[in-house]
Protein backbone atom coordinates (compact mmCIF):
# COMPACT_ATOMS: atom_id res chain seq x y z
CA UNK A 1 0.00 0.00 0.00
CA UNK A 2 1.31 3.55 -1.15
CA UNK A 3 1.63 5.72 2.23
CA UNK A 4 -0.14 8.93 2.58
CA UNK A 5 2.15 12.34 1.11
CA UNK A 6 2.05 15.56 2.81
CA UNK A 7 3.27 18.57 1.66
CA UNK A 8 3.37 21.30 3.21
CA UNK A 9 5.22 25.22 3.35
CA UNK A 10 5.21 28.25 4.95
CA UNK A 11 4.80 31.97 4.07
CA UNK A 12 3.57 35.48 4.16
CA UNK A 13 0.34 35.61 3.77
CA UNK A 14 0.93 39.81 3.18
CA UNK A 15 3.37 38.40 -0.04
CA UNK A 16 1.13 36.40 -1.20
CA UNK A 17 -1.60 38.94 -0.77
CA UNK A 18 0.42 41.30 -2.96
CA UNK A 19 1.36 39.08 -5.50
CA UNK A 20 -2.95 38.78 -6.01
CA UNK A 21 -3.40 42.34 -6.79
CA UNK A 22 -0.67 41.71 -9.66
CA UNK A 23 -1.86 38.62 -11.07
CA UNK A 24 -5.38 38.11 -10.43
CA UNK A 25 -5.15 34.83 -9.18
CA UNK A 26 -4.06 32.62 -6.09
CA UNK A 27 -0.38 31.42 -5.69
CA UNK A 28 0.68 27.56 -4.85
CA UNK A 29 3.92 27.20 -3.20
CA UNK A 30 4.73 23.34 -3.46
CA UNK A 31 1.43 22.27 -2.26
CA UNK A 32 -0.22 25.23 -0.08
CA UNK A 33 -2.16 28.27 -0.66
CA UNK A 34 -3.35 31.10 1.66
CA UNK A 35 -6.39 32.84 1.13
CA UNK A 36 -7.02 36.14 2.56
CA UNK A 37 -10.17 38.13 2.80
CA UNK A 38 -12.16 39.78 5.37
CA UNK A 39 -8.87 40.28 7.37
CA UNK A 40 -8.29 36.59 7.84
CA UNK A 41 -6.23 33.72 6.34
CA UNK A 42 -7.68 30.61 5.30
CA UNK A 43 -4.45 27.66 4.69
CA UNK A 44 -4.85 24.76 2.53
CA UNK A 45 -2.75 21.72 2.24
CA UNK A 46 -3.15 18.52 0.28
CA UNK A 47 -2.58 14.91 1.11
CA UNK A 48 -2.81 11.79 -1.68
CA UNK A 49 -3.22 8.31 -0.51
CA UNK A 50 -3.29 5.52 -2.88
CA UNK A 51 -4.02 1.56 -2.78
CA UNK A 52 -4.08 -1.23 -5.84
CA UNK A 53 -7.42 -2.00 -6.13
CA UNK A 54 -6.95 -4.98 -8.24
CA UNK A 55 -8.76 -7.21 -4.98
CA UNK A 56 -11.34 -4.60 -4.01
CA UNK A 57 -14.73 -5.16 -4.42
CA UNK A 58 -16.05 -2.49 -2.02
CA UNK A 59 -15.41 1.01 -0.86
CA UNK A 60 -16.21 1.77 2.76
CA UNK A 61 -15.38 6.04 3.11
CA UNK A 62 -16.24 7.42 6.78
CA UNK A 63 -16.10 11.52 5.55
CA UNK A 64 -15.96 14.29 8.57
CA UNK A 65 -16.37 17.81 7.14
CA UNK A 66 -16.14 18.67 3.66
CA UNK A 67 -17.13 17.84 0.02
CA UNK A 68 -16.80 14.19 -0.82
CA UNK A 69 -16.30 13.21 -4.65
CA UNK A 70 -16.01 9.93 -6.02
CA UNK A 71 -15.18 9.31 -9.71
CA UNK A 72 -15.22 5.96 -11.96
CA UNK A 73 -12.48 5.38 -14.18
CA UNK A 74 -12.06 3.03 -16.79
CA UNK A 75 -8.49 3.29 -16.78
CA UNK A 76 -8.00 3.05 -12.94
CA UNK A 77 -5.90 0.08 -11.70
CA UNK A 78 -5.84 1.75 -7.88
CA UNK A 79 -7.81 3.72 -5.73
CA UNK A 80 -6.65 7.67 -5.18
CA UNK A 81 -7.67 9.93 -3.14
CA UNK A 82 -6.51 13.79 -2.99
CA UNK A 83 -7.21 15.83 0.37
CA UNK A 84 -7.51 19.37 0.44
CA UNK A 85 -7.44 20.77 3.57
CA UNK A 86 -8.26 23.84 4.70
CA UNK A 87 -8.48 26.02 7.71
CA UNK A 88 -7.96 29.27 9.25
CA UNK A 89 -5.97 28.30 12.26
CA UNK A 90 -3.48 26.00 10.56
CA UNK A 91 -3.44 22.80 9.89
CA UNK A 92 -2.29 20.49 12.55
CA UNK A 93 -1.16 17.04 11.65
CA UNK A 94 -2.20 15.84 14.98
CA UNK A 95 -5.60 16.73 14.48
CA UNK A 96 -6.11 15.09 10.99
CA UNK A 97 -6.85 11.62 10.20
CA UNK A 98 -7.28 10.82 6.40
CA UNK A 99 -6.22 7.25 5.99
CA UNK A 100 -6.70 4.62 2.97
CA UNK A 101 -6.28 0.51 4.47
CA UNK A 102 -7.30 -2.41 3.04
CA UNK A 103 -9.11 -5.08 4.55
CA UNK A 104 -9.97 -8.29 2.97
CA UNK A 105 -11.68 -7.50 -0.33
CA UNK A 106 -13.03 -4.12 1.22
CA UNK A 107 -11.07 -0.71 1.73
CA UNK A 108 -11.66 2.07 4.00
CA UNK A 109 -11.34 5.31 3.57
CA UNK A 110 -11.68 7.71 6.30
CA UNK A 111 -11.53 11.29 6.10
CA UNK A 112 -11.75 13.14 9.31
CA UNK A 113 -10.96 15.73 12.00
CA UNK A 114 -9.90 14.57 15.81
CA UNK A 115 -12.06 16.77 18.19
CA UNK A 116 -9.88 19.62 18.85
CA UNK A 117 -11.05 22.85 20.85
CA UNK A 118 -11.69 26.13 19.38
CA UNK A 119 -13.20 28.14 16.70
CA UNK A 120 -10.92 27.49 14.11
CA UNK A 121 -12.49 27.15 10.42
CA UNK A 122 -11.77 23.98 8.87
CA UNK A 123 -12.53 21.94 6.00
CA UNK A 124 -11.58 18.21 4.22
CA UNK A 125 -12.25 18.13 0.64
CA UNK A 126 -11.87 14.80 -0.88
CA UNK A 127 -11.51 13.79 -4.01
CA UNK A 128 -11.21 9.51 -4.88
CA UNK A 129 -10.69 8.13 -8.51
CA UNK A 130 -11.25 4.52 -8.31
CA UNK A 131 -12.08 1.68 -11.02
CA UNK A 132 -15.51 1.81 -12.83
CA UNK A 133 -16.65 -1.57 -11.37
CA UNK A 134 -16.65 -0.21 -7.33
CA UNK A 135 -19.51 -1.09 -4.65
CA UNK A 136 -19.40 1.77 -2.18
CA UNK A 137 -20.49 2.27 1.29
CA UNK A 138 -20.36 5.99 2.25
CA UNK A 139 -21.35 7.45 5.90
CA UNK A 140 -21.06 11.45 5.63
CA UNK A 141 -20.98 14.01 8.64
CA UNK A 142 -21.36 17.29 6.50
CA UNK A 143 -20.34 18.22 2.56
CA UNK A 144 -21.70 17.78 -0.99
CA UNK A 145 -20.96 14.35 -2.23
CA UNK A 146 -20.60 13.90 -5.78
CA UNK A 147 -20.54 10.42 -7.76
CA UNK A 148 -20.68 9.73 -11.23
CA UNK A 149 -19.25 6.55 -13.34
CA UNK A 150 -19.83 3.59 -10.68
CA UNK A 151 -20.71 0.41 -12.04
CA UNK A 152 -21.64 -1.42 -8.61
CA UNK A 153 -23.96 -0.89 -5.38
CA UNK A 154 -23.94 2.14 -3.67
CA UNK A 155 -25.05 2.99 -0.35
CA UNK A 156 -24.67 6.35 1.33
CA UNK A 157 -25.50 7.73 4.89
CA UNK A 158 -25.11 11.70 4.84
CA UNK A 159 -26.19 13.58 7.95
CA UNK A 160 -26.36 17.07 5.90
CA UNK A 161 -25.17 18.16 2.48
CA UNK A 162 -26.54 17.82 -1.11
CA UNK A 163 -25.88 14.70 -2.97
CA UNK A 164 -25.60 14.68 -6.93
CA UNK A 165 -25.62 11.07 -8.10
CA UNK A 166 -24.84 10.47 -12.49
CA UNK A 167 -24.36 7.97 -14.73
CA UNK A 168 -24.59 5.19 -12.12
CA UNK A 169 -25.32 1.17 -12.76
CA UNK A 170 -26.41 -0.35 -9.75
CA UNK A 171 -28.47 -0.44 -6.94
CA UNK A 172 -29.06 2.83 -5.04
CA UNK A 173 -29.62 3.40 -0.82
CA UNK A 174 -30.21 6.69 0.23
CA UNK A 175 -30.64 7.85 3.82
CA UNK A 176 -30.30 11.55 4.00
CA UNK A 177 -30.99 13.68 6.80
CA UNK A 178 -30.49 17.11 5.16
CA UNK A 179 -29.77 18.37 1.51
CA UNK A 180 -31.24 18.15 -1.48
CA UNK A 181 -30.77 14.59 -3.62
CA UNK A 182 -30.10 15.00 -7.61
CA UNK A 183 -30.05 11.55 -9.54
CA UNK A 184 -29.61 11.39 -13.24
CA UNK A 185 -28.59 9.13 -15.86
CA UNK A 186 -28.44 5.74 -13.94
CA UNK A 187 -29.75 2.82 -14.01
CA UNK A 188 -30.36 0.18 -10.96
CA UNK A 189 -33.09 0.07 -8.72
CA UNK A 190 -33.08 2.91 -5.37
CA UNK A 191 -34.67 3.59 -1.89
CA UNK A 192 -34.30 6.93 -0.92
CA UNK A 193 -35.34 7.71 2.88
CA UNK A 194 -35.17 11.63 3.30
CA UNK A 195 -35.58 13.99 5.68
CA UNK A 196 -35.20 17.50 4.40
CA UNK A 197 -34.73 18.97 0.66
CA UNK A 198 -35.32 18.62 -2.46
CA UNK A 199 -35.42 14.93 -4.54
CA UNK A 200 -34.96 15.08 -8.52
CA UNK A 201 -34.53 12.22 -10.19
CA UNK A 202 -34.25 12.27 -14.45
CA UNK A 203 -33.83 9.70 -17.00
CA UNK A 204 -33.58 6.28 -14.51
CA UNK A 205 -33.96 2.88 -15.42
CA UNK A 206 -35.01 1.17 -12.51
CA UNK A 207 -37.70 1.17 -9.73
CA UNK A 208 -37.84 3.93 -7.19
CA UNK A 209 -38.65 3.84 -3.98
CA UNK A 210 -39.02 7.65 -1.94
CA UNK A 211 -39.53 8.39 1.70
CA UNK A 212 -39.69 12.12 2.11
CA UNK A 213 -40.45 14.72 5.02
CA UNK A 214 -40.40 17.66 3.68
CA UNK A 215 -39.16 19.08 0.51
CA UNK A 216 -40.60 18.73 -3.20
CA UNK A 217 -40.27 15.36 -5.51
CA UNK A 218 -39.49 16.10 -8.94
CA UNK A 219 -39.10 12.36 -11.09
CA UNK A 220 -39.26 12.38 -15.35
CA UNK A 221 -38.64 9.81 -17.84
CA UNK A 222 -38.42 6.50 -15.28
CA UNK A 223 -38.13 3.12 -16.86
CA UNK A 224 -39.86 1.16 -14.05
CA UNK A 225 -41.94 1.60 -11.19
CA UNK A 226 -42.14 4.64 -8.95
CA UNK A 227 -43.93 4.57 -5.23
CA UNK A 228 -43.61 7.81 -3.57
CA UNK A 229 -44.26 8.56 0.55
CA UNK A 230 -44.53 12.16 1.15
CA UNK A 231 -45.23 14.38 4.57
CA UNK A 232 -45.13 17.61 2.83
CA UNK A 233 -43.99 19.30 -0.41
CA UNK A 234 -44.83 19.22 -4.25
CA UNK A 235 -44.88 16.35 -5.83
CA UNK A 236 -44.50 16.09 -9.66
CA UNK A 237 -43.81 12.96 -11.74
CA UNK A 238 -43.85 12.93 -15.31
CA UNK A 239 -42.64 10.30 -18.24
CA UNK A 240 -43.18 6.81 -16.05
CA UNK A 241 -43.00 2.97 -18.25
CA UNK A 242 -44.68 1.21 -15.22
CA UNK A 243 -46.48 2.03 -12.05
CA UNK A 244 -46.78 5.13 -10.36
CA UNK A 245 -48.13 4.95 -6.61
CA UNK A 246 -48.71 7.71 -4.03
CA UNK A 247 -48.70 6.30 -0.55
CA UNK A 248 -49.33 9.35 1.03
CA UNK A 249 -49.02 12.67 0.12
CA UNK A 250 -49.15 15.23 3.38
CA UNK A 251 -49.41 18.76 2.44
CA UNK A 252 -48.50 20.10 -1.35
CA UNK A 253 -49.26 20.20 -5.03
CA UNK A 254 -49.40 17.03 -6.56
CA UNK A 255 -48.80 16.25 -10.38
CA UNK A 256 -48.86 12.88 -12.35
CA UNK A 257 -48.59 12.26 -16.04
CA UNK A 258 -47.80 10.36 -19.17
CA UNK A 259 -48.07 7.36 -16.83
CA UNK A 260 -48.10 3.94 -18.80
CA UNK A 261 -48.13 1.64 -16.00
CA UNK A 262 -51.35 1.66 -13.01
CA UNK A 263 -51.64 5.39 -11.10
CA UNK A 264 -52.91 4.97 -7.37
CA UNK A 265 -53.21 7.67 -4.99
CA UNK A 266 -54.18 6.48 -1.08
Amino acid sequence: MYEATTIKTTGSGRKLNNLWKYAGIPVMLAGMIVWTGCGMQKKEERREVELPAASIETLEVDAGEGDLTIKGDEKATTIRAVAVIKSTGGVKDETIVFTLKPDGKNAKLVSKFKSDIGLDNRTMDVTVTVPVKMNLDVEDDSGDINISDIEGNISLDDDSGDIVLKKIQGKLTIEDDSGAIEISDSRGDADIEDDSGDIAIRNHNGNLNISDDSGDIRVTDVKGSVTVKDDSGDIGIRGVDGDVTILNDGSGRLNVEDVKGKYTSK
